[in-house]
């Protein structure tokens, strides 16, 4: 589990230094891009009107974030970093006037001072910027404890995945990805395993129906050739074609039982029976289809084997 706080300083550098340049050089650029991004937006949106403040959009027009920098861990000793006030920096913050190209450089408590941007205005750019560390810790812890996407559960991305970029960039990088960025990863296999589901089931009903068509056709060609079978007899209601379609079911039946349902559903399906049904659920070719199969069964060609679930009948062949 990733801690849910800062690293000390002192954290933060030992996991640094176990670093490749690469990653380094990743984890400081992503820092960089964070606090401008954070800055610009706060300036925005205060010039939008939403900080009442009457020198904000003078300010968010004038002033640009354009670096940041990290003296290290021995900048105590080594100062090379300084505010204006002259104070040592372990971070330092640079701005660049757009209309004078004048260029100031601070610590981040003293935005105000130095650039006039508003109290609520830093205190929401300060609030970014810790939002945009407390990412490059939740990076570094994970680098310490050796993480992977296996630890996510994720197993393998589907090459068919259009990866974000912001995402393939840690993966070239070999920097561990946020949190954030799993939950949209998540978010983005799942829905690409939903679609392939979908297209799957919608594929396999495809060929389902094809097959139905194509046996619908067979049956069709079988059913006028059983029109000429002895078994067929005008004087029933039940229509000759479905008498044939009965014959031809009793054909391909792999097994020794069925129901006279079964015969019903199958008549409906394949051979154009009505499919109306009587108030209790069953269809009403049910009592016709019963009482050819029990002309079969005059015939020795099926045995009556007594009824199921009341009003439904099995019969077995001979």
């Amino acid at each position: 589990m990733i801690r849910a706080h800062h690293l000390s300083q002192q954290e933060r550098d030992a996991i640094t230094k176990s670093l490749d340049k690469r990653q380094k050089d990743f984890i400081d650029a992503h820092l960089k891009r964070g606090r401008k991004t954070i800055f610009a937006n706060v300036l925005a949106k205060g010039k939008a009107g939403s900080v009442a403040e009457a020198e904000v959009e003078k300010v968010a027009s004038e002033w640009e974030l354009v670096d940041y920098m990290d003296a290290g861990p021995d900048w105590n000793k080594n100062p090379q970093l300084f505010c204006e006030c002259g104070r040592a920096l372990r971070y330092q913050y640079i701005v660049l006037n757009t209309e004078t190209s004048e260029l100031k450089k601070f610590g981040i408590t003293h935005f105000e001072e130095h650039v006039g941007i508003s109290p609520q205005l830093v205190k929401e750019i300060i609030k970014g910027i810790e939002t945009i560390d407390y990412e490059r810790d939740e990076i570094l812890i994970k680098i310490a404890d050796h993480w992977s996407l296996v630890d996510e559960q994720i197993e393998v991305i589907p090459k068919e995945v259009e990866v974000p970029k912001d995402i393939q960039l840690h993966f070239d990088y070999d920097v561990p990805l946020l949190d954030r960025q799993i939950g949209r990863l998540r978010t983005i296999i799942g829905q690409f395993i939903r679609e392939q589901e979908k297209l799957r089931l919608e594929k396999e009903r495809q060929e389902i129906a094809m097959q139905q068509k194509r046996k619908k056709r067979e049956v069709a060609k079988r059913r006028t050739d059983m029109l000429e079978s002895d078994y067929i007899e005008g004087s029933l209601e039940l229509a000759p074609s479905l008498q044939a379609g009965i014959l031809i079911y009793l054909e391909d039946l792999t097994r020794k039982e069925f129901l006279a349902s079964e015969i019903c559903h199958y008549l409906v399906g394949y051979h154009g029976a009505p499919a109306d049904r009587f108030t209790s659920g069953n269809f009403k070719i049910f009592p016709p289809v019963c009482i050819f199969l029990e002309r079969l069964v005059a015939r020795k060609i099926l045995v009556f084997a007594g009824r199921k679930g009341g009003i439904d009948r099995e019969y077995q062949m001979e």
